[in-house]
């Protein structure tokens, strides 16, 4: 744990990268293919925040957080991090504002309203 404590907000952003990677990782092999509906209904769901007696709510900033890291990591590293322009897209498909973020997409997924 870190010395300043839990932080639900950063838990959230880890699961949603994990979450986009593993679809990523699932999508370049051959005998599995990509249900792009379910891993958007995922993060979407991870990204959503929930209070008793308030509605829900779609943290936005978490989804444009998750893929701005994956973006960057890509940017810095193309060979390690070869899914996390997938990745990224599939945030940025479940509703990731990039410009907000001061990262761009990197192509390949497209948000259809």
């Amino acid at each position: 744990m870190s010395r300043h404590g839990f932080n639900r907000d950063r838990v959230t952003v880890a699961r949603l990268c994990g979450t986009a990677t593993r679809y990523a990782h699932d999508a370049q092999n051959p005998t599995i293919s990509l249900d792009e509906e379910a891993a958007i209904d995922e993060l979407v769901e991870n990204a959503t925040e929930r209070q008793s007696g308030a509605a829900s709510r779609l943290r936005v900033d978490l989804l444009s957080e998750a893929a701005a890291g994956l973006a960057e990591a890509h940017r810095s590293n193309p060979v390690t991090y070869w899914s996390a322009a997938a990745a990224s897209d599939l945030l940025i498909a479940a509703g990731a504002d990039l410009g907000t973020s001061g990262a761009r997409s990197l192509g390949g997924v497209t948000r259809q309203s």
